[in-house]
């Protein structure tokens, strides 16, 4: 997330990067070394800038923070979450990518960690992620996704 706070609309978007690895999948992770939640495991997260939708920010973000393209792309459901406890409405998105993509952080990140789901989600710190990668795994990891879901 770079830039002031005044370049945001308020709005973010949080990104499950997956991969599918010999039978399993397999979730991204990121341990944010921000002062805010510093050491706590995140998916891809952002705000959206003004200007933005917020499949553009997305996808910006996996950029930034991971230099990754994902190979598919799909919201996770057609409105946001609203974290009440924050004040924010949050737009969830699944990127699946190649198992050879290569993490390359940027600043905001100290380590990440490809996760089978039931260990991410242990490690997760909010109910709202938790609950997301639930959902997540029941809609695109147990059954394909909902093609009117897909942004690409």
């Amino acid at each position: 997330m770079t830039g002031d706070l005044q370049s945001h609309t308020g709005i973010g978007v949080a990104t499950f990067l997956l991969r599918r690895h010999d039978a399993t999948v397999e979730v991204l992770l990121l341990r944010r070394a921000t002062r805010r939640f510093f050491g706590h495991w995140f998916p891809i997260e952002g705000r959206i800038e003004v200007g933005e939708t917020p499949e553009q920010a997305a996808l910006r973000e996996v950029r930034e923070e991971t230099h990754i393209d994902p190979g598919a792309f799909f919201r996770a459901q057609r409105e946001p979450v609203l974290l009440g406890d924050f004040g924010l409405s949050i737009y969830v998105f699944v990127g699946f990518t190649d198992p050879s993509a290569q993490v390359v952080l940027n600043e905001e990140h100290s380590a990440f960690a490809w996760l089978h789901p039931v260990e991410a989600v242990s490690r997760l710190p909010l109910p709202s992620q938790r609950a997301a990668l639930r959902r997540i795994c029941e809609h695109f990891v147990v059954q394909p996704p909902e093609e009117t879901l897909r942004v690409f």
